[in-house]
């Protein structure tokens, strides 16, 4: 049964990307290139101009069709589509990424990178930690080549009834978290009284009362209009967003050489200017946020927050088997 529905996914999914307008071009080699979020977004930004300047140094040769806004479906189904090479490149968190490569949830720990030159250096394509992490894809998803990491801005938490400025004053409260052990650990430590509840029925679940906080990245904080029914916006910055790139191996190897260079040169340079672009358009986001009279509230004790949740790092490393990789982020020359 699960054969049979696999395939009428596979199916619809081709169709979807036939009768797309993409996928039909005068190029030798087309790749098909999808992400979740919505546009405005760093991602989108990043694959807009990857696709136009690899485009351009192929000499048409190479032609990558975007599918935005989760069209092909959810980043664990495309994972799937990825191994089957329906879907040839994937940009999305580090959090859904963690289904396949576990040890990416590092990336999700509340206060690791202290510091945007830390982050930096963590996630430099030509560093010691991003060759660890591929080779871990390799070994794990040997269909799967990691691509440089991308930039996306800052996660933040977003309450109903008033602003955060310290620890204490989340205690007691229901926080809608994302599902995943280390997840709710990290949060209850912090006093709140955690609950899972799937990203589309957020919206609904803070409207009803289900929720009283909850964290996202400020880009999604907009984009989702969460802002309607969470008006305090505290900037606790616990977690810089990465964005984890992969490319399906086989469609990699398939070019030639010099296109490989080209997409490999263009992919690190754009995804190097993300970091610092994420957070300039986060800033852009601000003020529409501003203008919709939501409340930000800058005056938040990270420290504080910090001291609470940093120790729990090396316990959590341990648990999804990467204390050397954390070894790694905490020795970083910055």
């Amino acid at each position: 049964m699960r054969k049979i529905i696999s395939s009428f996914i596979t199916a619809a999914l081709l169709l979807t990307i036939l009768f797309s307008g993409y996928g039909i071009s005068s190029a030798s080699y087309e790749l098909r290139f999808t992400t979740m979020p919505h546009s405005p977004h760093i991602w989108i930004d990043v694959m807009e101009e990857f696709s136009e300047r690899v485009k351009q140094e192929t000499d048409g040769e190479v032609n990558v069709s975007l599918y935005t806004g989760g069209r092909l479906g959810t980043d664990e189904a495309i994972f799937d589509d990825m191994e089957i090479g329906v879907v040839d490149m994937n940009v999305g968190t580090a959090a859904n990424a963690t289904t396949i490569i576990p040890e990416l949830q590092l990336f999700s720990f509340n206060y690791l990178f202290t510091e945007l030159d830390q982050l930096k250096a963590a996630v430099d394509p030509d560093g010691e930690i991003f060759a660890s992490f591929a080779d871990i894809v390799e070994e794990r998803q040997p269909h799967l080549k990691l691509m440089p990491f991308m930039g996306g801005g800052t996660r933040n938490l977003n309450t109903t009834f008033g602003a955060v400025k310290k620890p204490e004053d989340l205690e007691g409260y229901t926080m809608r978290v994302m599902e995943s052990p280390i997840e709710d650990a990290m949060w209850s430590e912090l006093g709140v009284v955690t609950t899972t509840i799937p990203f589309t029925e957020l919206y609904t679940a803070v409207q009803t009362g289900v929720a009283d906080a909850f964290e996202v990245s400020t880009v999604g904080y907009l984009g989702n209009s969460l802002y309607e029914v969470a008006e305090y916006h505290n900037r606790t910055a616990h977690e810089f967003m990465v964005g984890v790139w992969f490319v399906n191996r086989n469609s990699f190897e398939e070019l030639p050489s010099e296109y490989q260079d080209i997409i490999m040169e263009t992919a690190e340079e754009l995804a190097r200017d993300s970091i610092d672009k994420g957070l300039e358009q986060e800033q852009d986001i601000l003020e529409e946020l501003r203008e919709n009279d939501v409340i930000i509230n800058h005056d938040v004790d990270s420290e504080a927050f910090s001291e609470i949740l940093e120790p729990l790092h090396e316990e959590f490393a341990e648990t999804i088997e990467a204390t050397e990789i954390l070894n790694l982020i905490q020795e970083l020359d910055y």
